[in-house]
């Protein structure tokens, strides 16, 4: 009989708890972007103690709110919070459940007295031990090192048979650029580029032979031995996007880039 009143007696003495979920009360919330454009109340019709005191407090920071509501004998807490971004918009949702604390049980909490310095201090240093300390500022980044050269190799090759129904004699095509020879297959050209760039400044040359390089240089037999092999050796400056200068031997330099297609 003893043990069971002692132990009535401790279950009295123990606090009830602080909050506990409510399932009548909802939550009222729209708006996106930032706390200006937050609209949330909290309806409490359904519940029993639904005699609100005042409107609904609403407290908001960054990309968190609280929501109060106190009723005659309870008060209603919520929290709503900025939900992952959809179509650029990032909109208001709950989090979590609507919590109920009953008037009475709010004011005892409120009535307990502060505990001693002695062990509010000795509580606090966990705290702060638990505290971790400042990352370490990030040493300056060094200067970026330049970029390396880009060297790109390419090439083409040309052979071509023509066959002229008029049977020119010699045999040779009459108004014809580069298919000069009638009835035999004939090496037109062979090209090797060779581009690089550094920086603002790019390299272009071309290498070329055959029958093409001497009709570009002076004509078949009459070309000059090494300048039919230079198809292009250009230097182009870019100091910016609207300015460009080339400089060097170019196979068409008035722009008449379909010589070779």
């Amino acid at each position: 009989m003893v043990n069971l009143i002692l132990a009535l007696a401790m279950a009295l003495a123990l606090p009830a708890s602080a909050a506990e979920t409510s399932t009548c009360a909802r939550i009222k919330v729209s708006g996106a972007g930032d706390c200006a454009q937050l609209k949330a109340s909290l309806d409490i019709s359904r519940c029993s103690d639904s005699k609100a005191v005042g409107s609904t407090q609403v407290q908001c920071e960054g990309e968190h709110a609280r929501l109060t509501l106190k009723a005659r004998k309870t008060t209603y807490t919520a929290a709503v919070e900025l939900g992952p971004e959809s179509w650029g918009v990032r909109k208001w949702v709950p989090k979590g459940p609507v919590a109920r604390e009953s008037q009475a049980t709010h004011a005892e909490f409120q009535r307990r007295p502060a505990p001693p310095a002695k062990e509010a201090a000795s509580e606090a240093a966990p705290a702060a031990s638990a505290t971790p300390a400042p990352a370490p500022a990030l040493a300056p980044s060094a200067t970026p090192a330049p970029a390396a050269p880009s060297v790109t190799f390419n090439g083409l090759f040309d052979l071509y048979y023509a066959y002229g129904f008029n049977r020119p004699r010699p045999a040779v095509n009459s108004f014809r650029n580069f298919d000069f020879f009638d009835n035999e297959f004939a090496l037109n050209l062979v090209e090797l580029t060779m581009q690089a760039q550094v920086g603002k400044v790019a390299f272009k040359t071309d290498l070329d032979f055959g029958e093409m390089a001497d009709a570009m240089n002076g004509g078949i037999g009459t070309a000059d031995e090494v300048a039919k092999h230079i198809g292009q050796a250009v230097v182009t400056f870019t100091p910016n996007d609207r300015f460009t200068l080339n400089v060097g031997k170019m196979a068409t330099h008035m722009g008449f880039e379909v010589t070779k297609a």
